[in-house]
């Protein structure tokens, strides 16, 4: 049975497509936003720099991770003990370096929301080529000559090879506004977490780090120290040389935990522990590589499964971007 989507002269109902993909489930944000998008091509803004990720829904969405944490606006104080500290480190460097000292910015201590006010754009310029390649490879799909569309949408009866074009148009446009929306989501949910995170540039302070590097300049072996936030310590060991060994261990005031013998991050087709203090929780053999393909694949289609938050994913990388530097 068809939906009925082409009821004008065979030109598509988006409206009508829309409402059968709410009673299929989909969410309704990301309907709003991919018919946000639709609309705004058939204004006439059908150019190559349609944006699918637009500033204002990425700082609007951060700005509501921000809140839900809670946010202290940056006073005269904070000013001035910023002021007083990048005059303290010039007075030691003005007799190293050869270059003058950077001007003072007006307001050089950022609050969250300052943070994000600053960043939003570069983050949007960042992310957006991943975001229209991977709905141009979508829209590609839908509207390849080979392509036949699913039999639930399309109306009852035979329909001309101009209506089906115009279906594929359609649907291809639907799943850009999709794409957009999800990754824009993502995106400011995951600036938003990492600037409740970030207390500044420099917040992860390397105390000792030896590598050795291999003749194709690749890190065979690094040993690090690190301080997170002045307040974590943490100590990793990464090798391609050394003999292969995984372990993962954590230690706090009131106790610590640790894993098992065996692949801490690898674990493939074996029983692995975490030890909590004096308690063993003992994991039954599993494929983790498949485990984390269809948690993906549940979240994918709308339904609950674990994938790794991106703010964990981008604190990871500055932490290692910090580490790189240092080297």
């Amino acid at each position: 049975m068809g939906f009925g989507f082409l009821p004008n002269e065979g030109q598509p109902d988006f409206d009508a497509l829309l409402k059968k993909f709410s009673e299929m489930g989909v969410d309704s944000n990301a309907l709003a936003g991919a018919k946000s998008f639709f609309e705004s091509m058939q204004s006439g803004n059908t150019g190559t720099d349609q944006n699918l990720i637009t500033v204002a829904n990425l700082r609007e969405i951060a700005k509501k991770i921000i809140t839900a944490k809670g946010d202290l606006p940056i006073g005269t104080g904070d000013q001035s003990q910023f002021a007083q500290s990048l005059a303290l480190a010039n007075t030691w460097l003005d007799s190293e370096i050869l270059f003058p000292a950077s001007v003072l910015p007006s307001q050089g201590a950022w609050s969250k929301r300052d943070w994000v006010e600053e960043t939003v754009v570069s983050w949007q310029k960042i992310i957006e080529p991943l975001a229209l390649g991977m709905a141009d490879a979508l829209s590609n799909v839908v509207t390849n000559a080979t392509t036949s569309l699913p039999v639930e949408f399309m109306q009852e009866g035979e329909q001309s090879p101009a209506q089906q074009e115009a279906m594929k148009l359609m649907l291809a446009k639907l799943l850009r506004g999709f794409m957009g929306t999800l990754i824009t989501t993502q995106l400011g949910q995951g600036v938003g977490l990492l600037a409740n995170s970030i207390t500044g540039a420099n917040d992860v302070a390397i105390d000792e780090l030896s590598s050795t590097i291999g003749p194709t300049g690749v890190d065979l072996t690094t040993d690090v120290s690190v301080r997170i936030n002045n307040s974590i310590t943490a100590h990793s060991v990464s090798s391609f040389a050394l003999p292969s060994q995984q372990q993962f261990i954590v230690q706090g005031s009131s106790g610590s935990m640790h894993t098992g013998v065996g692949e801490s991050f690898t674990t493939w087709n074996e029983a692995s522990a975490l030890h909590i203090n004096d308690v063993v929780e003992e994991f039954a053999v599993t494929n983790a590589f498949v485990e984390m393909v269809e948690n993906v694949s549940r979240v994918i289609e709308g339904e609950e499964g674990w994938i790794v938050p991106s703010a964990d994913s981008i604190r990871v990388a500055h932490i290692l971007d910090s580490i790189a530097r240092h080297q």
